[in-house]
């Protein structure tokens, strides 16, 4: 019987798919076996994996006919798969929290910050294109941001923030994007975060 044209994989074949390919690199033809579904619906379900980031093509494994290609889970993916960062993190800030003062605390995650920004390439442009390539940063990873601009100061306005599971429980750890911010433009940055219900980012930068 021929494959189906259009062959789908539901949410629950989509996650053992994930997690046969977590165990070790598989063929579609390995992949299909042990979902009990068409070589085709493995296709275009690596394909939208691929696309997301989630998936990658690994080694050739060698066979009589030809070489078969096999697919692996990225780096990325597995941090996101994983729920286990954010509750260590927490735990983390909260032991470290016990163990310092305020201003050590807070010197710490901006050195956290500046460390961070020392990875990643300097925005180019005028200043505000810099921070709208900062905002845009920021989205990347997981916030909610957008600039507003006066004549005195830009704002760096989030209406989600990514360190919200930690930021929630202790706010030291807005210095680390506050570093973060002041690194990539190379100009100072004040948090103002809002911290009255779920936490939103405010970064206010001097326009001149």
């Amino acid at each position: 019987m021929p494959e189906s044209p259009h062959p789908e994989l539901r949410p629950p074949a989509r996650s053992r798919l994930l997690a046969l390919l977590r165990q070790e690199p598989r063929t579609v033809d390995e992949l299909a076996t042990g979902l009990g579904v068409t070589r085709n619906a493995v296709r275009v379900q690596l394909a939208a994996l691929e696309r997301d980031g989630m998936v990658h093509r690994a080694a050739l494994r060698p066979s009589l006919r030809r070489p078969a290609q096999t697919y692996a889970v990225t780096s990325e993916a597995e941090v996101l798969l994983s729920r286990l960062y954010a509750p260590v993190a927490l735990s983390l800030v909260r032991e470290l929290a016990d163990r310092m003062d305020g201003d050590a605390l807070r010197e710490l995650f901006r050195a956290v910050g500046r460390r961070l920004a020392a990875e990643l390439p300097r925005p180019r442009g005028d200043l505000r294109e810099r921070a709208q390539a900062v905002s845009t940063l920021l989205n990347e990873l997981g916030g909610l941001t957008e600039i507003e601009t006066t004549e005195q100061e830009i704002v760096l306005r989030g209406y989600a923030c990514p360190l919200a599971a930690i930021a929630a429980h202790q706010p030291s750890v807005c210095a680390a994007v506050e570093a973060l911010v002041e690194a990539l433009l190379e100009r100072p940055a004040e948090e103002h975060c809002d911290r009255s219900g779920a936490p939103r980012c405010r970064f206010v930068i001097a326009a001149d």
